[in-house]
């Protein structure tokens, strides 16, 4: 079976952004496992998310955690309120 090759932009960061928000406090190997992106590539988008302020990290090397930030949260659950009918 062919594997589509990924380039970089075709990779969105919300994909990332995302499982952060829905996992706060996950690390590098959850990320990977479930998004299926290579470590590298979400390392850059987790570095300039942090840089943004989308997200900020606890800890330090193999203990690094990320959490959303909590006004990127509050706005994104505003903007799913908006999206969903009742």
């Amino acid at each position: 079976m062919k594997v589509k090759a990924t380039t970089r932009k075709s990779i969105k960061p919300e994909i990332i952004l995302t499982f952060v928000r829905k996992n706060d406090g996950c690390n590098m190997t959850a990320i990977e496992a479930a998004t299926k992106l290579p470590q590298a590539t979400i390392r850059r988008m987790l570095n300039s998310a942090r840089d943004s302020g989308n997200i900020r990290t606890e800890g330090q090397r193999r203990g690094l955690r990320y959490f959303a930030n909590a006004e990127t949260v509050g706005a994104a659950n505003a903007e799913s309120d908006q999206n969903q009918s009742w």
